[in-house]
């Protein structure tokens, strides 16, 4: 019926509020079963007696009681299949793999949503509980015009036998005609009301699933506001992390500051080191120059010679011209003899002078280019140093796992070790010139001690070229000096190096 709609949804809406909170209110259908109880005992109980024989319509009969109309409440027109007044909007769909704010507006969304619903739902409850009062306040209206018309018939069954039976008849009729109708209408309520009870099932059914839905998504949104807890501490400690590392990061951009100073300083002793390797250069040209000279020494010794033979023919022809003389001849001949193992004791010094020169040009030569490959070696120490550093600052950016470590450092020993080799090599190269300049030294000391007097300008020539050979071993010790420097410097560098990569470590091990 038309009527059962608005009942059934108002005792839903009833339900509803006292299940929400309100556990004192007093059941709304008990009045309902109450009253459609007593009218069932009241059409049992009270059956109307037999009516009286008919009397002359002469006697005065009083006027019937009227029964006062009875306004019924609008029924609204809406079907049972009606829209369903809780329907709610569909939900947006939850966004796949979203971040946590996204999720949060996606549940703030779903549950403004359910709110707007319940307001609905409260909203019709109201408006179907005024309903309800206006349809019990019609019953209660109709229950007493029952009452009135049975106390009226009753009455009409009873008055005396004088009266008007025809006139009672009728009025008793239309009594009884206007209690049939208030029992249609009785019977209309009772049927609005099963309706309503058996709407108000389903009604129960919907409220529990809101009430769960509104459950699991509290659920959610706890869950929802726990993880933006968890993920706002981990943020707060990723920053502080991150703060912690540009603090490192700062310090070794310092220290990679101050290594490349050393750097460039280290480039600029290289610098001197080229300078230092063009004077070895120049040092060897001028040792082929000492060697042209020598040569032409050579060449004036072998003159030297020459005359010596000369002056044995001079002799001879002297011999010749004097036989008297064997004592003078016999003088000349010893002297002679003097000058010629002095002439070749002198071709056998020159001679080796040449060679141990030779040596002194070859071993420049080779000192020169062990410097030059020093030099490139260095260069390459201090590219590989730069390179090292430029790793280290990238690692410290990117916050990588640091696998290249052993091999660097073994590289670095490699270096080191090869460094080593090369600064003994060049101790090994200046006590051989040491001890070159010594035997020089020793064999100049010879020839002075045997012949002070016939070779003074020899003499002078081996002490410039024994000062040229200090020169040299001066210009060798200050090449290793620097080149030594240069090793101290890459070896500190590297161990600056070290020293980053073991503080990126401990920030890797930290992380």
């Amino acid at each position: 019926m038309p009527g059962a709609v608005f009942g059934g949804e108002a005792v839903a809406r009833a339900v509803t509020w006292k299940d929400m909170g309100s556990s004192e209110e007093v059941d709304p259908l008990a009045e309902l079963r109450e009253g459609e109880g007593s009218d069932a005992e009241a059409a049992a109980t009270a059956a109307p007696p037999p009516l009286p024989p008919r009397r002359s319509t002469s006697v005065a009969l009083r006027p019937a009681m009227t029964l006062p109309a009875v306004r019924m409440p609008a029924r609204p027109s809406s079907s049972t299949g009606a829209a369903d007044p809780f329907a709610e909007p569909t939900e947006p769909p939850a966004p796949p793999e979203s971040s946590l704010p996204e999720r949060l507006d996606y549940f703030r969304t779903v549950l403004r949503q359910k709110v707007e619903t319940l307001q609905r739902a409260r909203t019709l409850f109201a408006e179907r509980e005024a309903e309800l009062r206006t349809v019990r306040i019609s019953e209660t209206t109709l229950r007493g015009q029952l009452v009135e018309a049975q106390g009226q018939i009753a009455s009409l069954k009873t008055r005396p036998a004088s009266k008007d039976s025809g006139a009672a008849q009728t009025r008793v009729a239309r009594l009884e005609a206007e209690l049939l109708q208030v029992e249609e209408d009785r019977k209309d309520l009772s049927r609005s009301l099963a309706d309503v009870e058996a709407e108000l099932a389903r009604l129960s059914d919907e409220l529990t699933r809101e009430r769960e839905s509104r459950g699991a998504l509290a659920e959610e949104l706890i869950g929802a506001k726990e993880a933006l807890s968890l993920a706002q501490d981990r943020v707060s400690e990723l920053v502080t992390e991150h703060l912690e590392t540009q603090g490192a990061l700062e310090a070794v951009r310092d220290e990679y500051q101050s290594t490349l100073a050393e750097l460039e300083q280290t480039a600029e002793r290289l610098q001197e080191a080229e300078r230092e390797r063009e004077l070895a250069a120049a040092e060897r040209t001028g040792l082929s120059v000492r060697v042209g000279q020598l040569e032409s020494l050579l060449a004036d010794a072998q003159w030297s010679s020459d005359s010596l033979e000369e002056v044995r023919a001079h002799t001879l022809e002297l011999e010749a011209a004097r036989d008297g003389a064997l004592a003078e001849s016999g003088d000349l001949s010893e002297k002679l003899a003097l000058a010629e193992a002095e002439v070749e004791r002198l071709r056998e010094r020159m001679e080796s002078e040449v060679a141990a020169l030779g040596e002194v040009v070859e071993s420049a030569e080779a000192n020169v280019a062990r410097l030059e490959d020093e030099l490139r070696t260095v260069t390459a120490d201090r590219q590989d140093l730069s390179r090292a550093l430029a790793e280290v600052e990238a690692e410290l950016e990117s916050l990588r796992s640091a696998k290249q470590v052993p091999s660097e450092e073994t590289e670095e020993g490699a270096e080191e070790e090869s460094a080593e080799s090369r600064a003994l090599e060049a101790e090994a190269q200046a006590e051989r010139l040491r001890q070159r300049v010594k035997v020089l030294e020793d064999a100049l000391e010879t020839a002075r001690r045997k012949n002070p007097a016939p070779a003074p300008a020899p003499d002078a020539e081996v002490i410039a070229e024994r000062d040229q050979l200090r020169e040299d071993v001066a210009s060798m010790k200050r090449k290793l000096m620097v080149a030594e420097l240069a090793l101290e410097t890459a070896a500190s560098n590297k161990m600056k190096v070290a020293r980053l990569e073991a503080e990126l470590a401990q920030l890797k091990k930290a992380k």
